[in-house]
């Protein structure tokens, strides 16, 4: 099996290809949200919900976090900081 080299060129034309298609992605999932704001809605809040459950039952299996809640919080608050702090410098 040969590998080839990808030139800048086709580099470039998959980003344009790569950008369209994210725009028409963005067009129709705006659409979708005016069309089913509920369904929308409702979607996203299972997700959000889903992904919190997720994270509980992972910290529920370490059993350092699940027996001292108070370090659990601590190391959220740390992590709610430093992602804070990280988002405020990218800008």
């Amino acid at each position: 099996m040969a590998i080839r080299k990808v030139t800048k060129a086709q580099i470039e034309n998959i980003s344009k290809q790569e950008e369209k298609i994210l725009n028409i992605l963005k067009t129709e999932r705006h659409r979708a949200k005016k069309k089913f704001p509920l369904v929308y809605a409702l979607v996203a809040t299972f997700g959000l919900v889903a992904t919190i459950a997720g994270f509980n039952r992972v910290i529920e299996k370490i059993d350092f976090l699940d027996s001292n809640p108070f370090i659990l919080v601590i190391l959220g608050v740390g992590i709610l900081i430093a992602t804070g702090a990280a988002y405020k410098k990218l800008g």
